[in-house]
């Protein structure tokens, strides 16, 4: 094999891998612990157009192990090699007893909340009797998501 097919097989390789055949189509943030796993949030792109196709969270089977008695959060960082508005962070929520209406998420589960404000506006929301009414405001049509549904 001469010099000159090798360098053209390291740049067709190369060109490939820039193309997006490789897995940095899957842009992940940061990993956190929950219990005794971890978890990320994860943005993936399409190959060739790089648009993003989907948004999720990833988490080992770990973290269904180890968990507290009590509520916990778990703020899980957005990828920082990938921004994709109108997202500002995401949370985890552990709710060991469930939560409110008890007939549908009275057992223990996660929460996935995927914020459109900052942390810093999320933690002003207090739904006491200072914000009630914007607490308990829904979306429009406009703001909410495909399928929404408001709880009972």
């Amino acid at each position: 094999m001469n010099i000159s097919l090798l360098k053209i097989m390291f740049l067709s390789f190369c060109f490939l891998g820039l193309a997006g055949f490789t897995s940095s189509d899957i842009h992940s943030g940061a990993k956190v612990k929950v219990g005794q796993g971890e978890a990320s949030v994860y943005i993936e792109l399409d190959s060739k157009s790089h648009k993003p196709m989907n948004l999720g969270i990833e988490f080992t089977g770990g973290c269904l192990q180890g968990l507290d008695h009590m509520d916990q959060e778990f703020p899980l960082p957005l990828p920082t090699t990938f921004k994709l508005a109108p997202y500002q962070h995401v949370i985890m929520n552990w709710n060991p007893h469930g939560h409110f209406p008890n007939d549908i998420y009275g057992v223990p589960h996660f929460d996935f909340h995927f914020y459109f404000i900052s942390s810093a506006d999320r933690e002003k929301i207090l739904c006491d009797a200072s914000d009630v009414n914007q607490c308990l405001k829904m979306p429009t049509e406009k703001e909410a998501p495909p399928y929404f549904v408001p709880s009972p």
